[in-house]
This record gives C-alpha cells, sequence and structure tokens, in this order.
C-alpha cells in the first residue's frame, strides 16, 4: 500500500514536472514570437523611415530645380537690360565736417559753474569728436 502511494506520488511529481515544463515552453515560445514580431516592426519602421527620407530628398531636389529655374529667368532678364556706366572723378573729396552738438549732461546744474557739482568731475561736459575713417585713410596714404 505505501508503495502504492509513493507510485501514485511519484506519478503526480512527474505530471506536475511535465505540465511545468510544457508552460515554461509556452512561454518561451511566446517570448520568441514577441521578438519576432518586434524584429519585424523595426524592419517595417526602418523601411518606412528610409521611404519618407527618400522623399523628402526628392521634394528637396524637386525645390532646388524649380529655384534654379526661377534664378535662371531673373538672371537673363537682368542680363538682357541695357547696361548704364557711371564715371567718377579720381580725386579724393573729404565729407563736409558735421557739427558736433554740445549737450550739457543731465547731472550738470550750471554750465558756468566748471563741473563743480557734478558728481562725476572726469566725465567730460562737451563730448571730444572722433575721426572720420576717410580721414584716417588719407593720413596713411600721405605716410606712405
Amino acid at each position: 500500500m505505501k508503495a502504492e502511494e509513493e507510485r501514485q506520488a511519484a506519478i503526480r511529481k512527474e505530471a506536475a514536472v511535465r505540465t511545468a515544463r510544457e508552460q515554461l515552453e509556452a512561454v518561451i515560445r511566446e517570448k520568441r514570437e514577441m521578438t519576432e514580431i518586434r524584429e519585424q516592426l523595426n524592419a517595417d519602421i526602418r523601411a518606412r523611415a528610409l521611404i519618407t527620407q527618400k522623399r523628402q530628398q526628392a521634394d528637396k531636389q524637386q525645390q532646388a530645380k524649380i529655384s534654379l529655374e526661377k534664378a535662371k529667368q531673373i538672371y537673363l532678364q537682368i542680363k538682357d537690360q541695357p547696361k548704364t556706366t557711371v564715371t567718377t572723378s579720381n580725386k579724393r573729396q573729404l565729407a563736409s565736417k558735421q557739427e558736433v552738438p554740445r549737450k550739457q549732461p543731465n547731472n550738470a546744474v550750471n554750465t558756468n559753474d566748471d563741473g563743480a557739482n557734478i558728481p562725476n568731475p572726469w566725465e567730460s561736459i562737451y563730448p571730444i569728436p572722433k575721426a572720420s575713417n576717410e580721414l584716417e585713410q588719407v593720413i596713411r596714404e600721405g605716410n606712405k
């Protein structure tokens, strides 16, 4: 009787092990199927991305062709216009001296005061005019 119970227990254990192994194999099969599906989806996504990239490149090339044609038409229109020549004298002329406006600082009380009440005495009441670029160029040419 005891031997029969042990045999029945062994059969039950084997059946439990077999069902557990089958369940494990089913889970492994499902995971494999899911990874295959995932890989297929990734491949589809990559293929679609390549297709959209090719479409965008084709659109850019089309736009470039259109803009090139427009530029060509504009160039041909400009090219056909008569040319006008402008003669300039070889003499250099200095720009007329512009009058520098003299401003009184906001913090000065009286201009006759010689700046005694100005909080920043190092600030000049009258701005120092700067030399123009043309004048500097003439000076440089004279030094050569």
